[in-house]
């Protein structure tokens, strides 16, 4: 993730230029959440696990699944974030909690919480507080072992700027809108090398990459709309741009990535991504939330 004047740079000197002009319109704003280990969370501070801090009347959700509790994700501060990042496209106050079913990642809850209320620290349930687990047991995880609680850590949000990845159905949709007779899989649309750069770190290694809105950085080539919402007999390659449309009206709400310092890995060092539909995000629907996630 990049400001928008170096992701400017990229479009115009390291890609193609058929796409070049094309991809200036995906050019999206993210908010970028850093984990701060070191930062005391105030009362209702953004911040990844510990215990969410919620109204006393709301309750600690449960997975309708399983009956049991979610464990605790994170919660953001909605002030802070349009702080952030002005006329996100978000509530404008209060929290967004997320929770997720550890044993099956794809049931989740988020839950908006508007400012109207005191916010109090919500007591853990003892079902979660029993299946507390280093990262060791996390990585060297076998049936039988369950893990619930992540430390209580604060972040930083700050405001950066994010383009599809390569392979993703949003690149796909640029190259069909551009050159509609050429192979996808085929085109060369920018120097990774430079577009992917701001991904790692100086050693080679990918950088932890929490962030809010924007587009997902994929671990797969394929991610949550060609493998969750393509319908069974379609192939990505058939899709007309009304079909692409239609599947990207679902957008990365939340990535969240796997990261010593939270205890976390997703898999074998994954992330998940949190996804919603345009419609539910213009008035602020968050049942409808579904998740995908991929590793190595």
């Amino acid at each position: 993730m990049s400001t928008q004047a170096q992701l400017q740079e990229i479009l115009a000197h390291h890609t193609a230029p058929a796409f070049a002009q094309p991809l200036l319109a995906y050019i999206r704003p993210c908010v970028r959440l850093e984990p701060m280990p070191d930062q005391v969370v105030p009362l209702g501070g953004s911040k990844f696990g510990g215990a969410p801090h919620l109204p006393r009347a709301m309750a600690w959700p449960e997975s309708p699944t399983t009956k049991k509790p979610y464990a605790f994700l994170a919660q953001i501060n909605l002030v802070e974030l349009q702080q952030c990042l002005p006329n996100a496209p978000l509530p404008s106050n209060g929290w967004l909690y997320f929770f997720i079913n550890m044993d099956e990642p794809l049931d989740v809850k988020v839950l908006h919480q508007a400012l109207s209320e005191p916010l109090e620290v919500a007591p853990i349930p003892s079902f979660l507080q029993q299946f507390d687990k280093s990262l060791l047991d996390r990585l060297l995880w076998r049936p039988g072992i369950q893990w619930y609680l992540i430390p209580e850590v604060g972040v930083a949000l700050a405001q950066h700027y994010c383009l599809p990845t390569a392979q993703t159905l949003t690149m796909r949709r640029v190259v069909k809108a551009t050159q509609p007779n050429v192979i996808f899989e085929k085109v060369s649309i920018y120097d990774p090398e430079v577009y992917d750069a701001d991904l790692f770190d100086e050693t080679g290694q990918e950088k932890t990459d929490h962030h809010l809105l924007g587009f997902p950085h994929l671990i797969q080539e394929s991610g949550f709309h060609e493998n969750v919402l393509l319908p069974p007999d379609k192939k990505a390659a058939e899709l007309s741009l009304a079909e692409l449309d239609e599947l990207l009206q679902w957008q990365l709400l939340f990535q969240c990535d796997s990261d010593t310092c939270l205890n976390l890995s997703w898999g074998d060092w994954g992330r998940v991504y949190f996804y919603m539909h345009n419609d539910d995000l213009a008035v602020g629907d968050f049942d409808r939330v579904r998740v995908y996630w991929d590793c190595y």
